[in-house]
């Protein structure tokens, strides 16, 4: 598995995981009450929520097939997370929230190709300038 060469990767992974369980609690607790109202605001926010994940672990593990794999994991997690939802009882099953997580699986894939899977590199280099990480 490549990975990007990171002094601080553990962290970076764990704070990504910390992102997943996110997810995962705001899929599973009750709707806020008070959400922005504009329309598409729902699937908006789930294709920005993907979008962070794929291009958070992309960044990390810049093989191709990892970074497929990982794609592949999300669009089961958020499709598993919509499942559950369905038998809440005080949350909606949604295929177009489904269809919106997926798209931003997608975009975070492509945006992996782009200088943002730089983003840990950029972030050691101004964290840390010239102090040595053990």
């Amino acid at each position: 598995m490549k990975t990007a060469e990171l002094k601080l990767f553990k962290w970076w992974n764990a704070g990504g995981w910390g992102l997943v369980l996110l997810v995962i609690f705001l899929s599973v607790i009750p709707s806020p009450e008070k959400t922005p109202s504009f329309q598409g605001a729902d699937k908006l926010f789930h294709s920005l929520a993907y979008t962070v994940l794929m291009l958070w672990f992309g960044a990390l593990h810049t093989s191709r097939g990892v970074r497929l794999r990982t794609g592949l994991a999300l669009v089961f997690m958020g499709s598993a997370l919509e499942l559950i939802q369905g038998l809440l009882g005080y949350r909606t099953l949604s295929t177009a929230d489904m269809a919106a997580n997926a798209l931003g699986i997608l975009l975070g894939l492509l945006l992996c190709l782009t200088p943002l899977s730089g983003m840990f590199q950029l972030a050691e280099s101004l964290i840390l300038s010239d102090r040595e990480i053990s």
